[in-house]
């Protein structure tokens, strides 16, 4: 167990400090727009504002998780 921890340790710090477009499109882009369309630009009333915000958290989610797939194998490939 202790061997997996430190794999996932150093694949994560792979993946940070090697390729920065993981951090900006994976990490950085869906914490904005999930910020500024949950915040700032949500009008409604309180359920709608709640039920927006939850579809919208699984919206990038799905976003992240199938960027990092698409930079993932284009990197592979290349």
């Amino acid at each position: 167990m202790n061997q997996l921890c430190t794999q996932t340790k150093y694949a994560i710090k792979r993946e940070l400090l090697r390729n920065p477009r993981f951090f900006l499109f994976n990490l950085a882009m869906p914490a904005f727009f999930y910020i500024l369309f949950t915040k700032i630009l949500v009008q409604g009333s309180a359920s709608e504002k709640q039920q927006f915000n939850l579809n919208y958290m699984g919206s990038m989610i799905a976003y992240s998780v199938l960027i990092s797939m698409i930079f993932s194998v284009s990197a592979f490939l290349a």
